[in-house]
């Protein structure tokens, strides 16, 4: 599903390049083109316990050591710190639930970091968000980088296997180490102090994802 998929298949299983052939993903690019109206989103913040102007980071993904939850979570108060009113949604379930609570509570994060579990509802969630963040430590060709980049949301994303074919750095997107808070912390706080920087990038992505990863296009 990607260049860099395709070459750990060669470099490290050993399998012969002429038996490989690169098919990116695609996604469903009207799905995420919705907007919301102002009731809709204040029903949203709402249900979430999301307090009136807050500013919505979300992450989507199963709740494994590979999506690197942790290390968002180690951004998050110093993110706070920046943005007093920023809000994270982790949407997904998986085995690391229970440590990820703990994690949360032990850390004070309660008040400011959601654990929404399973969603069928990710396309609004998205568009009641103002920023992306994934921060996995591999991945192969992340669909929920093309569905958030499809929503209009500036994307904030660790430099991992395929994600760069995806993010263009400073154009796109942001990408940043993998398994580093610190680097997590400044890209969102940058993103979310120059919304003009912002702005560009969410536009950036949104026609990149129209132009080469829509399943909708001709």
């Amino acid at each position: 599903v990607s260049e860099g998929t395709r070459q750990y298949s060669i470099q490290q299983q050993r399998i012969k390049p002429q038996k490989l052939v690169t098919i990116y993903n695609g996604v469903d690019t009207n799905r995420y083109n919705i907007k919301l109206s102002t009731e809709e989103v204040n029903q949203y913040h709402s249900s979430l316990n999301l307090p009136e102007g807050s500013i919505i980071i979300t992450t989507i993904g199963r709740l494994h050591p590979q999506k690197g939850h942790k290390y968002l979570l180690g951004a998050a108060r110093k993110i706070k710190e920046s943005v007093p009113n920023a809000h994270f949604l982790l949407v997904g379930e998986g085995k690391l639930r229970q440590e990820l609570e703990e994690t949360i509570q032990s850390n004070n994060l309660s008040s400011f970091v959601h654990l929404l579990g399973m969603r069928q509802d990710v396309a609004e969630l998205l568009a009641i968000s103002h920023l992306f963040v994934l921060p996995s430590l591999w991945e192969g060709l992340p669909n929920v980088v093309l569905e958030a980049m499809a929503a209009g949301l500036p994307v904030v994303a660790t430099d991992v296997d395929g994600t760069p074919e995806l993010i263009q750095h400073d154009e796109s997107g942001i990408l940043v180490p993998p398994a580093d808070s610190k680097a997590i912390a400044l890209a969102v706080i940058e993103l979310l102090q120059d919304p003009n920087k912002a702005a560009v990038l969410s536009r950036n992505g949104k026609q990149r994802v129209l132009s080469n990863f829509s399943i909708n296009k001709n």
